[in-house]
């Protein structure tokens, strides 16, 4: 499967991540895990290209875009699943070290007693349906866990930011904390909580000034 352009300026520009915006509860985490290969994004980003009119933030159905995702035949996990959505939704679904972690901590905020944590994250975790919680990413293409840069390798003349991380990141900050924090405003959750940042104090100084600008009017 290709990656198409205009596809991908699309994900980049309107993708969020999954759940639903009228959630009590936010997870805002740095980046998914994957793209280690370019089939895996492909398939995630044309699926979205094609079910989402470009109009406004999206946050997704993670279980229909994992679905569209193969299990490769060299991946450890091949004999097992068909999909990632097998992988990480279905009947023999392996856990998520940090989904896990997220929904015990929802849970505790709450004083509620733990689930199964296998079954919730089966079942509930981040449908848009049961609107429990939100998974946003503060940047919209998956990374691998050695934090290398695999998207240099694109052709795409119309966003030459690709050709490094930090332009990347450089390009796309800006829009995505400003979207983020304003449907925070709109929306109000109860709790926001980030994860795995490296530039906390920056989100930090972002948040107070946005909101200070927000309350002086």
């Amino acid at each position: 499967m290709l990656l198409e352009e205009k596809a991908l300026k699309h994900w980049i520009e309107h993708f969020y991540g999954y759940g639903s915006w009228h959630a009590p509860i936010w997870f805002i985490g740095y980046e998914e895990s994957g793209g280690d290969v370019p089939e895996e994004v492909a398939e995630k980003i044309n699926y979205f290209y094609k079910e989402h009119t470009p109009t406004d933030a999206a946050l997704c159905n993670i279980r229909e875009v994992y679905q569209q995702v193969a299990v490769r035949p060299d991946e450890p996990k091949a004999n097992l699943f068909a999909n990632h959505c097998e992988y990480r939704f279905g009947k023999n679904a392996i856990q998520n070290t940090v989904w896990k972690n997220l929904v015990a901590f929802q849970h505790g905020y709450r004083n509620e007693k733990l689930p199964d944590l296998l079954d919730y994250q089966k079942h509930i975790f981040a449908s848009p349906s049961v609107k429990n919680e939100a998974l946003i990413l503060l940047y919209p293409l998956p990374g691998p866990h050695s934090h290398a840069w695999y998207y240099s390798w694109l052709d795409v003349p119309q966003l030459p930011f690709l050709k490094s991380r930090t332009l990347y990141q450089e390009q796309v900050y800006q829009h995505r904390i400003h979207t983020i924090l304003s449907n925070i405003r709109e929306y109000k959750p109860e709790v926001v909580l980030m994860y795995g940042m490296n530039n906390i104090n920056t989100l930090k100084n972002q948040y107070n000034s946005f909101f200070m600008v927000i309350n002086s009017k």
